[in-house]
């Protein structure tokens, strides 16, 4: 950045007109409002550059000032901008003359000092001026979760185009996790930017030569503003008068790194951590994991594998079809698919924690609609509000929580969800049918949704926040996350074969759960042994993932992923050469049941090392969009095809669709695998 700033001393003759714009605008975020001439480029300017000051070499950085956009030495600055690979750190908007924080809870608005209208203006402002000055934005743009960062990222750049993540917490909310925020601050600033783009960071006053090391000298900035960053910190919070400056950086002594200030100090008192982050117990991995393994289990219980034992009773009570009964069901899942996106977008704006819960809201309700049906369009109704409530609470929702909780470390937290989830069917479809024989199915549907009422919703409530960081020591949390193995430019070829991966798997998996086990009858195996012998398949499935969780830690991504779809093709190979004895069947259920096990977590965990924990929930909405309309229609279009050619082309038909997810996965092994060293 040497030759791309200006190399006026500060020293040498007077201001220039931005820096005193700058120095303007810092004191009225305290002391009152100011007005702006042109104020498209000020506006950018006068947040970008001292940014890229902040980036240049630290001797470098003390001798550089601001100068205007229209300069004749400014060129070569926005040109650098224009080219890319620069991260941007903009702190919040104007926040003069609104109501200062009172609850420090990350979820809280009205507990929070929000950005005023002029604040919301000038946010707008710097978004037209990036787009004015053509210079390249990576989406999604990140904020921090308090809101006054999060409104001045979205005024500016767009709410669909923002990401909210824990890293960029205010100081104030970070209570005893101080040092893990501005770890974070250093990670996200030493990332690199997808080529030709820059990365925007929209936080608060983390200062640059705190969050860059204590070894980087700090900036010179206009007289005056040292001064006031600690006196609005001290006014903005009063219980930190008391606190001593240090001499030289004029900013309160917890701030500046020199010694550990103690925990009432941090910006939180132990109160208002316990309010933010609360009790240790609940923010443990066991509890996190347990909490979220018991909802999977109540959700796919009652919202995915109720209808396969209370269908027939409906049936018989009110007259429909087979096909119109499970119809609804399928139209529940055409409801997750074209949801699926919107519901991404949520939970990255939200968090885990608010998505699932109302998700267990939305599920009592639509399990209680069914418990009422007499007419086949409220029976169609309940089903859409589970086609959403399923996307709200089941794996992808989850996967999210656990991602946003615990970053790249979330792979064998997602490996030891999936265990619980495995055991939804083995646990429900029992229960299911006693209730079925108790109390009806009326009884049973309204059973099932207290269930998610009563279980699924305290547990989710009960869930770390957005903004809580969570796992590991503070050190681990402080190291950088390990770069994406796919690059941004390749990233839409990736999301492409991982896709055709799973909505193969998807296709099999639900066609397989109807037709298997009438299939292999047809071809002339007992129904009772045919029944024994698939019962196992969830048994294998369970040591699948078990197996990925002790021994599967450092497996390579791609590796793992060909493992998946591999096993699926072995297993379809004697069965589509007509091969129906005891032996190949016992085989067939063996690597099918270890294939989808694997799958699960294939699509929980490879996309996080894929692709990174920046837009995780967007990714899986994406990969599992076609799979969930491909699922819909599996059990109808693998019935046309037993109908019109018989098992063993029924067998050919899903042993070609297995090899298309290999291929897919080898695909991308074979593009994106790293050579070791």
């Amino acid at each position: 950045m040497r030759d791309i700033l200006s190399s006026r001393s500060p020293g040498e003759g007077k201001p220039t007109a931005v820096s005193q714009a700058l120095l303007k605008a810092r004191r009225a975020r305290y002391v009152g409002p100011m007005t702006t001439r042109r104020p498209l480029r000020r506006a950018l300017l006068a947040l970008a550059l001292p940014l890229c000051a902040a980036l240049a070499p630290p001797a470098a950085a003390a001798e550089r000032v601001p100068v205007a956009a229209t300069a004749p030495d400014a060129a070569p600055l926005i040109e650098r901008l224009r080219a890319g690979g620069l991260v941007l750190f903009f702190r919040h908007a104007d926040t003069a003359g609104m109501p200062c924080d009172s609850s420090f809870r990350v979820g809280d608005r009205a507990g929070q000092r929000n950005i005023s209208p002029r604040g919301r203006e000038q946010s707008r402002r710097i978004g037209e001026a990036m787009a004015t000055l053509r210079i390249p934005v990576a989406k999604p743009v990140l904020a921090g979760p308090v809101y006054r960062a999060r409104d001045t990222a979205e005024e500016a750049f767009g709410v669909a185009e923002v990401s909210v993540i824990d890293g960029l917490t205010a100081d104030d909310f970070s209570g005893p996790r101080l040092d893990w925020v501005l770890g974070e601050h250093r990670r996200l600033m030493a990332e690199p930017p997808p080529p030709s783009l820059n990365r925007v960071l929209v936080g608060h006053r983390t200062p640059r030569h705190h969050a860059a090391g204590a070894g980087g000298r700090r900036p010179r900035l206009p007289r005056g503003l040292r001064h006031r960053h600690g006196a609005g910190l001290a006014a903005a919070h009063p219980r930190h008068r008391h606190v001593r400056a240090h001499p030289r950086s004029r900013l309160p002594r917890l701030l500046t790194g020199r010694r550990r200030a103690p925990a009432r100090l941090r910006g939180l008192t132990p109160r208002h951590a316990a309010a933010t982050f609360g009790p240790p117990m609940l923010t443990s991995f066991p509890f996190i994991v347990t909490a979220l393994g018991v909802t999977q289990i109540v959700s796919w219980g009652t919202i995915f594998y109720g209808i396969s034992v209370l269908a027939k009773p409906m049936m018989a009570e009110l007259g429909w079809s087979t096909t119109f009964v499970f119809a609804g069901f399928s139209i529940s899942l055409l409801v997750g698919g074209i949801v699926s996106k919107p519901v991404a977008r949520f939970i990255e704006r939200r968090g885990g924690r608010l998505t699932l819960t109302m998700g267990s809201l939305v599920g009592a309700f639509g399990l209680a609609m069914l418990s009422q049906v007499n007419d086949p369009i409220v029976y169609i109704a309940a089903w859409i509000v589970l086609g959403l409530a399923s996307r709200l609470t089941l794996y992808d929702a989850a996967f999210a929580m656990l991602v946003e909780i615990y970053g790249m470390r979330a792979r064998r937290p997602i490996s030891v969800l999936t265990l619980f989830g495995g055991l939804a069917s083995s646990i429900f479809w029992p229960i299911t049918h006693y209730l079925n024989e108790a109390i009806g199915w009326r009884g049973a549907w309204l059973v099932c949704a207290l269930a998610v009422l009563v279980l699924c919703t305290p547990l989710h409530l009960l869930l770390p926040r957005l903004g809580t960081p969570i796992g590991g020591s503070e050190g681990e949390a402080a190291q950088p996350d390990p770069e994406p193995l796919v690059p941004a430019e390749q990233k839409a070829f990736a999301v492409l074969m991982l896709t055709i991966a799973m909505a193969g798997n998807s296709f099999i998996t639900t066609a397989l759960s109807v037709h298997l086990i009438p299939a292999v009858v047809s071809m002339g195996m007992a129904a009772a042994v045919a029944v024994w012998i698939s019962s196992l398949r969830g048994v294998f499935q369970t040591l699948g993932r078990l197996a990925e969780i002790l021994f599967g830690k450092n497996l390579d991504p791609f590796l793992f992923a060909n493992i998946s779809t591999g096993m699926m093709v072995l297993a379809f190979i004697p069965l589509a050469l007509g091969g129906v004895s005891v032996p190949f069947f016992f085989a067939f259920n063996i690597l099918f049941g270890i294939s989808v096990g694997l799958a699960t977590i294939v699509k929980g965990a490879v996309p996080l090392v894929l692709f990174g924990r920046h837009g995780y929930a967007s990714v899986l909405a994406s990969i599992a969009t076609p799979g969930l309309i491909v699922t819909a229609a599996a059990p109808t279009a693998y019935a046309a095809v037993l109908d019109a050619s018989g098992p063993v082309a029924g067998f050919w038909v899903m042993f070609a669709v297995s090899l298309s997810s290999f291929a897919a996965t080898a695909a991308l092994a074979w593009r994106f695998r790293r050579v070791p060293g």
